[in-house]
């Protein structure tokens, strides 16, 4: 999520260019810090354009994992079946 983050920021705001969060507790803000600050000076294009294609892989990747959890779910359904009909017998 971070790097969309930085994708975001990098797309709107351009590089980063204020100082880290200093905060000892400051975790997060760190975080989205260094995400932002590490693409350095990659322009709004660039950014956005990553940011799309990243986005269209995690789309991806959830569609195949909607079709294996889809095809696990059929396999649970038969070997359950088959077990009660090994059972019957």
């Amino acid at each position: 999520m971070l790097m969309f983050y930085s994708y975001y920021k990098q797309a709107t705001t351009g590089p980063c260019n204020i100082p880290r969060p200093s905060g000892f507790w400051d975790t997060r803000g760190k975080a989205k810090w260094d995400a932002w600050s590490s693409l350095g000076n990659m322009t709004r294009e660039e950014a956005m354009k990553n940011y799309v294609e990243d986005i269209q892989l995690v789309n991806l990747f959830m569609d195949n994992w909607a079709s294996i959890n889809g095809t696990c779910t059929i396999i649970n359904t038969l070997t359950s079946f088959l077990t009660l009909l090994v059972l019957a017998l």
